[in-house]
């Protein structure tokens, strides 16, 4: 048996297909956006870390310039330490890169650091001062910075837990984002 349907019966079916089809085409463009809106914001961050970095080795290696100069006895791991923070690239491209840029630059800021508490000569001095705190002002920048995009990457990793958000980040390339300790 064959049931002819009208136009005129098919009308509603056809209408909530297509506000149903609108909806998730909406929502989809939404989500894409929202992908494309969190990669922008964790990009600029990487950028802002990437800036911060150059910032403090050129502090740090000012502070090792104003040792030189006052003739402080310093040992060959200071030197080597300081050599490979002069050729260090500050360029941020990924989040592993954060990790080890900043160990880099924290383990000549420690060392330089040290050697200035136990220098009463170069203590006093008020370039000294000035560049320590600098300095301590760059990583009060880099934790904020850090956090924030942090917090993008939980709402990023957020989204991604529901199925469209999942299927359409792996549609586009959106890979998994680590979060920067």
């Amino acid at each position: 048996m064959v049931v002819l349907l009208s136009i005129g019966q098919l009308l509603p079916f056809i209408i909530a297909a297509a506000v149903i089809f609108l909806a998730y085409a909406f929502g989809a463009v939404y989500v894409i956006g929202n992908l494309f809106y969190f990669r922008g914001r964790l990009s600029k961050k990487l950028v802002a870390l990437g800036v911060l970095f150059a910032e403090k080795k050129d502090i740090l290696l000012s502070v090792f310039q104003l040792f030189e100069q006052a003739r402080l006895p310093i040992e060959e791991l200071d030197r080597e330490s300081c050599s490979r923070v002069r050729w260090l690239k500050t360029e941020i491209v990924r989040e592993k890169d954060v990790m080890a840029v900043n160990e880099t630059l924290g383990n000549l800021e420690k060392r330089l650091t040290l050697l200035a508490e136990n220098e009463p000569y170069i203590k006093q001095s008020e370039e000294l001062g000035t560049l320590l705190a600098t300095l301590k002002d760059v990583d009060v920048s880099y934790r904020r910075i850090v956090n924030v995009y942090n917090a993008d990457v939980a709402g990023y990793m957020y989204w991604k837990k529901f199925l469209i958000y999942r299927w359409l980040s792996f549609l586009f390339g959106f890979g998994k984002k680590e979060r920067i300790a």
